[in-house]
């Protein structure tokens, strides 16, 4: 009930982005800013500019911008806190640095990455939460999908965690192989025995 009350009164108070009343930047200027910022490939960048430059959107062409500056701004936070659970993870979850002398039997040191991890997680599901209810606005009043670098948001949001674990996984894999891959490579390229070579061991024979 808490959570749908509050989505209840983020539908009834868009005036928070309507009361603006400063002077505006011309439209085809926030629209770079907001292609730039959410990485709109050049196609997605037309189907906009060709939409928000009809009559029938000039009456609420402001509020939507608006809105997309919003989404603008949440996107960029939870990308931010994305790239802080990467860099954490990619040290916390590294398997190699129970090897390490100082971590061997370091429970409190594990106990801290869980204690960090989780704060991490919380503030993405905060940012999730906020962005679920801008995203739905934006589809619902104006029609339009938001994505970053031409996926969308809310898919985005399902799946870029487990997706940069994977990852994460997956170059470990690449660096523990490296050794191996480098020494089978230099044992199967040999360099070629020259001709005088095989005239002195065909003399000697």
């Amino acid at each position: 009930p808490g959570v749908s009350e509050d989505s209840e009164e983020d539908e009834e108070k868009p005036v928070d982005i309507e009361e603006d009343k400063k002077p505006q930047t011309p439209v085809q200027d926030r629209l770079q800013v907001i292609w730039t910022r959410l990485k709109f490939p050049q196609s997605q960048r037309i189907d906009m500019a060709i939409k928000y430059s009809g009559a029938q959107c000039s009456d609420h062409i402001d509020k939507a911008l608006k809105w997309w500056e919003k989404a603008c701004e949440q996107v960029e936070q939870r990308e931010g806190l994305l790239g802080v659970l990467q860099a954490f993870e990619q040290q916390a979850s590294d398997p190699s640095r129970y090897f390490v002398k100082e971590h061997q039997s370091s429970s409190v040191k594990r106990l801290e990455e869980a204690r960090k991890r989780d704060k991490l997680h919380r503030e993405l599901n905060s940012k999730d939460s906020e962005l679920s209810q801008t995203v739905r606005k934006i589809l619902k009043e104006f029609g339009d999908t938001v994505t970053y670098n031409g996926r969308p948001y809310r898919e985005k949001m399902s799946l870029d965690r487990t997706e940069m674990l994977y990852w994460l996984q997956q170059e470990r894999r690449k660096l523990l192989l490296r050794p191996v891959i480098t020494s089978l490579d230099s044992m199967a390229i040999q360099p070629p025995i020259s001709m005088q070579a095989q005239a002195n061991l065909n003399m000697h024979s």
